[in-house]
């Protein structure tokens, strides 16, 4: 079991003229999951409290999502560098892998210049590793 996962709800709105979630919307699952994880970590921050930003996304789509089905993003730590990190996810339709994906975060000052993972968050992500 990953290090992490986090239930997603299937909005109408998700959808596109096929019936499926559209593409864009993955994104928005990655994101939701990550903000739950930090929320939980960092005890209640909003996420604009967090500290890093999204540098880089991938994701390889491996079949359709769709409003009835329930939906999980499993998350894990893949990499910490000094001034990023990078998780990896696999969002599963009634359990089967949907998609796969990898994000890079990037911690930034208030000028938006890069620093350093802190060492708390950094102890956090060693506890992600898959």
């Amino acid at each position: 079991m990953p290090p992490f996962e986090h239930p997603v709800t299937v909005r109408f709105s998700d959808l596109d003229g096929l019936g499926h979630v559209n593409n864009a919307v993955f994104l928005s699952y990655l994101e939701e999951a990550r903000c739950a994880l930090f929320d939980q970590v960092q005890g209640g921050k909003a996420p604009s409290e967090f500290g890093f930003l999204l540098a880089r996304a991938e994701i390889d789509f491996r079949r359709e999502l769709l409003i009835d089905q329930e939906v999980v993003v499993e998350m894990w730590t893949e990499a910490i560098g000094n001034k990023s990190f990078t998780f990896g996810y696999h969002v599963l339709a009634d359990g089967e892998v949907a998609a796969e994906a990898k994000t890079v975060q990037v911690y930034v000052d208030a000028d938006g210049r890069t620093v350093p993972v802190p060492d708390a968050v950094r102890q956090v992500l060693e506890e992600l590793r898959a």
